[in-house]
This record gives C-alpha cells, sequence and structure tokens, in this order.
C-alpha cells in the first residue's frame, strides 16, 4: 500500500468530529480578546461585517476566493494570508474550518479551537515592538496595526470530520514593502551601523525569533517595518541570527553588538 493512501486513511481516522466542536467562543477566549478586538468605529468594521454576514465564509481556501478574498497564500500551521477585494489597505491571516490545510497533522492551528491564542499574540508582540520603537525614538521604525476580528459563529461548517470550526482571524495594515528577492538586496546593502545599533535594540528588548527578511522589510518610503510578530518560545531566540543576512562587514559589526551586550542577550 503506497504512503499516501496509508496517509489518508490515518488522517480519516482522525476522531475530529462535529460533536467535539464548541458553537460559540469559550469564555475565557472572549476574556483574553477583549483588548484586542477590532473596534465597532473602525472604518472596515461596516464592511466586514456585511463580507461575513451571510454564510461561513472561512469554510476553506474555495470559499474565501468566492467572497472576494484573493492573493490567498497557505503558510505553515494552516493559516492562510489573503486580501480582500472591497477592504484595499489591508491584509488578513485566517486558519479555515477546514483541517485539510494543515501542513503538520498534529502541531498546528487547524485542527483545535485556540485560534484566539495564536493572534492575540502576534498583537501583543507588535504592541511591544511599538513601545519600544516609541521608547528609544526610532523615526524609521514602523509596524503594521493589527486587531481581531470576530467570525459570525450562527454559521456553521459542514458536519464532517475534516472542519473544525474557528472564531476568529487577524487583520493587519498592509504596508507598502518591498519583495523578495529585492528585500534580501536591501538587508545586504542598506544597513549602516545607525539602523544596526537600533535593530539590535528592538531584536534584543522584544527578543524577537522571526528575525531579517521578509519578517522586516523595508518600505518604498524608506522606512523598516517589522511585520511578522509572532511569539515563539524564548529557546527559538536566535541573537545571532542577522549575521545570514548581513553583508560580511555589517555581520562584524553585529556580533560586536552581540558582545558588547553580552549580559541582556541571554
Amino acid at each position: 500500500m503506497s504512503k499516501w493512501i496509508i496517509s489518508l486513511l490515518l488522517f480519516l481516522c482522525t476522531p475530529y468530529t462535529i460533536e467535539a466542536w464548541l458553537s460559540e467562543p469559550p469564555i475565557e477566549a472572549q476574556e483574553q480578546v477583549a483588548p484586542y478586538l477590532m473596534p465597532e468605529d473602525h472604518p472596515i468594521k461596516p464592511i466586514l461585517d456585511m463580507i461575513f454576514g451571510s454564510s461561513r465564509i472561512t469554510t476553506d481556501v474555495n470559499s474565501m476566493k468566492q467572497a472576494g478574498f484573493y492573493d490567498t497564500q497557505l503558510r505553515k500551521r494552516g493559516i492562510v494570508f489573503a486580501r480582500h477585494v472591497d477592504t484595499p489597505g489591508y491584509v488578513y491571516k485566517i486558519v479555515c474550518d477546514y483541517s485539510g490545510h494543515s501542513w503538520n497533522k498534529y502541531e498546528d492551528t487547524c485542527r483545535k479551537q485556540d485560534e484566539y491564542i495564536e493572534f492575540t499574540g502576534r498583537i501583543r508582540k507588535r504592541n511591544q515592538i511599538t513601545e519600544l520603537i516609541d521608547f528609544y525614538q526610532i523615526d524609521n521604525f514602523i509596524t503594521p496595526k493589527k486587531w481581531l476580528y470576530p467570525i459570525p459563529t450562527e454559521f456553521e461548517p459542514f458536519q464532517n470530520h475534516t472542519m473544525i470550526k474557528k472564531f476568529y482571524l487577524l487583520v493587519a495594515e498592509d504596508i507598502d514593502i518591498i519583495e523578495s528577492p529585492n528585500c534580501v538586496y536591501l538587508w545586504r546593502e542598506l544597513p549602516d551601523e545607525n539602523l544596526l545599533n537600533s535593530y539590535f535594540l528592538i531584536i534584543r528588548d522584544a527578543r524577537l525569533c522571526d528575525i531579517g527578511p521578509p519578517n522586516q522589510s523595508f518600505t518604498k518610503s524608506g522606512q523598516l517595518a517589522f511585520i511578522d510578530t509572532k511569539i515563539w518560545p524564548d529557546e527559538n531566540f536566535n541573537i545571532n541570527a542577522p549575521t545570514g543576512f548581513l553583508n560580511n562587514e555589517m555581520s562584524a559589526y553585529w556580533m560586536l553588538l552581540v558582545e558588547s551586550n553580552a549580559e541582556n542577550v541571554n
């Protein structure tokens, strides 16, 4: 029997059923997300209410596309990145109900109802970076604002074992960044000691794990944008990571910064 048939049988036998769902987010989830919900007076809130107000759009990627989402990209842990035709200037990260979008059968957000933990963590880290940028008065660093949007709960996914109902999605400002491979090139050519001094402070104090392009990308207006703000376990923190994308001169300078701050980076 081929490996893919065995994998399919294992997947189909996984005991995820409609009975395991919560139809509404648990109280602890509602309390945790409350500070991060998109405010009612946000300009795109009525648009999202209209988009999500008629059917279960987040069933899978196809249902998202039918509802006007585009540039859909399936990423690790089953998270779908997308934009919507009616909300220019914003991007979305969505965990669909369909658990078959998973890359890793056991360690992802697809097969659980706790996507709010992943998304609130990203907002908290974004807020921490913003506070550090303000504290150190770094004029040319930015990070997009992010909010949670509650997916209407009155619509249920299809009743089969591949569906796990989700409750929240992440909305972020769409910053006009320079995409790869140009971003990678700029990281090797643009940084000077002043930029690295500021960058080091943010990486060190926020203990960022997703370091370098494309997670921090240069914008077309010349700023450095901190895009990906996922919270990782602290053991993933690697202060030496920038030496992998800086040129030799700036890599050597980065290591001087690390050595002179050794007591604060471990």
